[in-house]
């Protein structure tokens, strides 16, 4: 089987990338795996490894991505479909769907999509007019795909109750994460040592966009320094919201309690030094912050979004409804000021790592979504 791929995740350019390593394991199960990715910088193509291929766009402006797009990948369908091999389209995100579905159409090929956002929540649906193109595309893609995979039981429920989609072409796979790797870290001072004036530490990883609602966080912190004013926020990632972060850093007085920091090739020792794991998003497809905090049972405050509800519960976190200021802040000082309680929630995320499949079945359940 020979798989084409329509991305946006101009991360696969990365040496080291998680999105790259992953892309090299699907491509250990198919014949070929060629991946076009929507870039606006100028990227190399690239062959990794003896199966795997990827491709930038290129393209300034979304109208171009649609051009070449359709183009390069029609011709290079076609080479595909020259042996006896099968051929399929996945496609993973709303606006590659309009391509995904003119190019499975024209070309008579088998289409699949992936959801990895929550596309249901009307935070998503509010955020942009962009979002509404976006949501159209998903119901293109959704009516149109053989096979759906989406990574949360969430996103499951949305398909079936609001399009109809058959529950028979849905299937639940989340994103692979290496259990040993996050559960087995040691506990590490890595925070505290470079940040010596916090007595506690918040951490959040997260892109820096506006679905994150980093401003809750920093309005949530704000309360908290009232009992607790050698508490840090320590906030790993990038985004386009990183100016206007900083700049509301800095009217709220907080520029001595928050710290950024860029993207961490090694997340785990930021998770294993930290006192508390925090996420305000208001809508999350899975979250795999989460994931990851909970391996390094680290305790959690959330928003209700992505896979809470499922493996990650009121049982293994404390839960807030989406945008609850006051009640993230009533979990956050509740951990605070009882060590007890921050020890039990460790605890209950001992043993985590067993709600989540082992390599070999997440790779046996990924090949047979595309055989489907």
């Amino acid at each position: 089987m020979k798989v084409l791929m329509l991305s946006i995740d101009d991360k696969v350019f990365k040496e080291g990338s998680a999105v790259r390593e992953r892309l090299k394991m699907y491509a250990k199960f198919v014949d070929e795996l060629h991946v076009f990715v929507y870039t606006k910088e100028d990227f190399q193509e690239e062959k990794v490894g003896q199966k795997l291929w990827i491709y930038p766009s290129n393209s300034k402006y979304r109208i171009e991505y649609y051009i070449r797009g359709y183009r390069f990948c029609s011709r290079l369908i076609k080479k595909l479909k020259a042996g006896r091999t099968r051929v399929r389209i996945t496609s993973q995100e709303g606006m590659t769907n309009f391509l995904a579905t003119l190019l499975s159409s024209l070309n008579r090929v088998p289409m699949e999509i992936q959801i990895h956002t929550d596309i249901f929540s009307s935070f998503f649906r509010r955020e942009s007019y962009l979002n509404r193109l976006r949501l159209l595309g998903y119901w293109l893609g959704a009516k149109r795909a053989r096979s759906i995979r989406v990574v949360s039981e969430r996103i499951k429920i949305g398909l079936i109750d609001k399009w109809r989609i058959p529950k028979k072409k849905i299937k639940v796979l989340p994103i692979h994460v290496d259990v040993a790797r996050f559960a087995n870290g040691p506990q590490t001072d890595f925070l505290k040592g470079r940040h010596p004036e916090f007595r506690h530490i918040i951490l959040m990883l997260s892109r820096l966009t506006i679905e994150k609602n980093i401003e809750l966080a920093l309005l949530v912190l704000k309360d908290v320094l009232v009992r607790y004013p050698k508490t840090g926020l320590v906030i790993v990632g990038e985004g386009p919201l990183q100016g206007s972060l900083r700049k509301a850093v800095y009217d709220m007085n907080l520029g001595g309690s928050v710290i950024f920091l860029p993207w961490a090739d090694d997340p785990i020792p930021y998770y294993k030094s930290a006192d508390i794991f925090l996420l305000t998003s208001n809508y999350e497809g899975y979250g795999l912050a989460l994931i990851e905090a909970a391996l390094s049972k680290i305790p959690i405050v959330t928003t209700d979004v992505g896979v809470v509800g499922g493996i990650v519960n009121k049982f293994n976190a404390l839960v807030a409804p989406v945008g609850d200021r006051a009640k993230l802040v009533s979990h956050i000082l509740f951990l605070l000021q009882n060590e007890s309680a921050r020890f039990l929630m460790r605890e209950r995320l001992v043993g985590f790592g067993d709600l989540l499949p082992d390599k070999e079945k997440y790779l046996k359940d990924y090949k047979s979504f595309w055989l489907i």
